[in-house]
């Protein structure tokens, strides 16, 4: 722990009185406050028009002491022998909680419907018999135990065409998470990813269509996934900022294969990135 990343967790009732808690952190209560006062307001808060009672908010989330302090982290998985999610953690005590603290209330598409049982009956036992099926699900449960066995990321890739299985695969392992919504696209710049990556540290991550992601990061992407290192970037003043870390497992799924995206900027495939990135026919050939 090194003292910084202070912050507030807020407890509050949205008018259907739903309670909502967020770790905030205290530097959204810099200067005019409107983040904040629009991530709380998407959640539901009522909070009045007027500037000068607008501002008394601030100062009394600011003001307040609570009697418990709580240890914060930036990042969802294993701190230690607790297990951080967006809006629960797994094996802390009342006497040293720990939160996972962040920017917005917008996390992992987390959720639970129906029973183990259920989904034991109506999911896994149906993707007996089909090796791809049977690996996203491996890998659904194998994110979570990588801190436990000190191992570093990587990923697999489900390569073939329309209706091959690919999105059902994916559906599957995000089914062990939450709703479908849990699956991301690649559709994304590499910085975004990171941000993707550190909700998702110690968790499955799901992304689909490869081939909308830029070729010119291909190559990049694998190794910043895998290697659960961001990029190290500089302040305004020219000092070095904290390097956002993870540890993730991910499944994904396109027409084309990570070597193609590289090769069509002009690259060339590297063996770390074919090791890093597991590439399969999504079609095992067993008719399925």
């Amino acid at each position: 722990m090194q003292g910084g990343e202070w912050g507030r967790l807020l407890v509050f009732l949205d008018r259907d009185r739903r309670e909502h808690r967020w770790t905030m952190p205290m530097q959204m209560l810099a200067g005019s406050g409107e983040e904040l006062r629009g991530a709380l307001l998407a959640e539901g808060l009522t909070i009045t028009s007027s500037g000068r009672d607008r501002a008394r908010m601030a100062d009394y989330i600011q003001s307040e002491r609570p009697d418990v302090i709580a240890r914060c982290v930036t990042r969802t998985g294993w701190h230690g022998d607790v297990f951080v999610l967006p809006r629960e953690t797994l094996g802390d005590t009342d006497t040293e909680p720990v939160l996972y603290q962040a920017a917005s209330l917008e996390g992992v598409a987390m959720g639970q419907g129906g029973t183990l049982d259920g989904w034991r009956e109506q999911v896994a036992a149906r993707c007996a018999g089909n090796s791809r099926l049977v690996l996203a699900i491996c890998a659904g449960f194998a994110g979570p135990c990588l801190g436990l066995i000190g191992s570093e990321g990587g990923g697999f890739h489900l390569r073939g065409g329309s209706s091959s299985g690919k999105t059902t695969a994916l559906a599957v392992a995000a089914s062990l998470y939450g709703p479908p919504g849990y699956r991301k696209e690649w559709r994304a710049t590499d910085n975004a990813l990171e941000g993707v990556a550190g909700l998702h540290s110690d968790l499955l991550l799901i992304l689909d269509e490869i081939g909308q992601l830029d070729a010119r990061h291909a190559g990049q992407v694998a190794y910043l996934l895998a290697n659960g290192c961001g990029k190290a970037r500089a302040a305004r003043d020219g000092s070095p900022r904290a390097v956002a870390s993870w540890r993730v497992l991910f499944l994904s799924g396109g027409e084309i294969g990570l070597s193609d995206l590289v090769t069509q900027s002009g690259g060339k495939v590297r063996a770390g990135q074919e090791v890093r990135v597991i590439d399969l026919p999504a079609d095992a050939g067993a008719g399925l």
